[in-house]
């Protein structure tokens, strides 16, 4: 009896927040060793480039525009971290919030105090797993979930600070442009990338994963950067930004400068040109302050190095993890006699009521890292679970999985029909 395919291209559109930001003055990278060797001879590399302050007259201010998370000019930095330096700041530094709110270096230390990391004891019990792999995926999963980029922020001018001679500080502009700290973003429900990536450290080291990192991005063919909090597995890093899924630096330079105008971003597509990789831990003197390395720059072609090609047998490992997953959530069995369902004329014989759903997911072939392989098939596994797919599953009693390739997209075909 001949049949007809139930065909339906699912496309998985990953709206990426990652565009409004620009003042992000603390950002990590990831860096093998051999890197953070080649970078130990790099002298000042925090350095702003470009940021400088106008000689005036007595009595006249000395202006500072710092570069918040709506603008990219650079920020004047009134603490230096030099390459490879570990710097604690006193309690005393961050009672002038001036000091803090408006550069993100110092907001490292000045909103990831006792107070906040205790502050998030509960959600960090609540969210984290059972290693770092599963605990930052379901930090970015409930990130993407529960906090929303803040556009309307985004949009506000740069911060400018006056420094008077004697000796007041006062921000002229962009005074509400100011950094939050981890409980005000959950409190707000929203933020920008700074505001993400101080949450994210704060969450990651509440649960006792350390040393974590911050990612200080700069593009070559945009003024406005980001800041992004990271991880280091096995010598690599790995972003961790917003929402799922997790990459490896090379996957991360493309997400960038190749695919957010598929996304809809508003800014466009932008290259990478240096990560600053800042080291965040918590001092183990039991004084709960923050210790920061400043480990240097990384440029782009140090991290496009790190890009991980998915392979045949990867598709192959992906296809028997979600049809393990599939098995284990509904009454139904594995049967290989279903592959290509969609190629054939007719049913097999001793089958009925067969279809297929085509599921694409934008650029997650390109995104796949093995690192990662267990959040990133389960992941997909949901993607799936569409109302009308479910459906066709639970009249089914046997089923297939295919996952391919096309470009850079993931291609997950689900085949279905009643044995008889």
């Amino acid at each position: 009896m001949k049949w007809i395919t139930l065909t339906l291209l699912v496309i998985i559109l990953l709206s990426v927040q990652l565009s409004g930001c620009s003042e992000l003055k603390e950002k990590v990278s990831w860096a093998t060793h051999e890197v953070n060797q080649n970078l130990k001879n790099l002298k000042n590399l925090n350095q702003p480039d470009s940021a400088q302050t106008t000689p005036s007259p007595p009595e006249a201010p000395v202006i500072e525009s710092t570069s918040s998370p709506a603008s990219g000019t650079q920020t004047i930095q009134k603490m230096e971290l030099l390459t490879n330096s570990t710097v604690l700041i006193s309690p005393e530094f961050c009672r002038d919030e001036i000091r803090w709110r408006y550069v993100v270096e110092n907001a490292i230390f000045c909103a990831i105090n006792q107070n906040e990391l205790l502050n998030l004891s509960s959600l960090a019990l609540e969210l984290r797993r059972n290693d770092i792999r599963e605990s930052v995926w379901n930090i970015l999963e409930w990130e993407n979930a529960t906090i929303e980029y803040d556009w309307e922020k985004a949009s506000l001018p740069s911060p400018e600070i006056v420094y008077w001679s004697d000796g007041r500080v006062e921000v002229v502009k962009g005074k509400e442009n100011i950094i939050q700290t981890p409980t005000e973003t959950i409190k707000r429900g929203k933020g920008i990338c700074s505001d993400y990536a101080i949450l994210t450290v704060a969450l990651l080291l509440e649960m006792g994963y350390q040393p974590v990192y911050l990612f200080d991005i700069k593009f070559e063919n945009n003024p406005v950067g980001h800041t992004t909090a990271a991880i280091k597995i096995d010598s690599s890093y790995f972003p961790i930004d917003q929402l799922p899924p997790v990459l490896d630096l090379g996957s991360y330079y493309e997400k960038w400068a190749e695919h957010q105008e598929r996304f809809g971003n508003r800014i466009g597509n932008k290259k990478i040109s240096t990560i600053t990789v800042y080291q965040i831990k918590v001092n183990e003197s039991g004084k709960s302050r923050i210790e920061v390395v400043n480990l240097g720059n990384l440029t782009a072609e140090e991290i496009k190095q790190f890009d991980y090609a998915v392979s045949e047998k990867d598709l192959e490992t992906i296809s028997s993890s979600i049809i393990a997953l599939v098995e284990k959530n509904f009454a139904i069995r594995r049967d290989p006699n279903l592959n290509d369902l969609d190629k054939m004329k007719y049913m097999p014989p001793g089958y009925r009521d067969g279809g297929s759903w085509k599921i694409q997911l934008q650029y997650f072939a390109d995104y796949y890292n093995p690192v990662f392989h267990k959040q990133f098939s389960e992941y997909v596994f949901k993607q799936m679970l569409k109302a009308e797919i479910v459906k066709d599953l639970k009249k089914s009693n046997r089923f297939w999985v295919k996952v391919e390739k096309e470009e850079g997209d993931l291609v997950v075909k689900l085949y279905f029909a009643r044995r008889v």
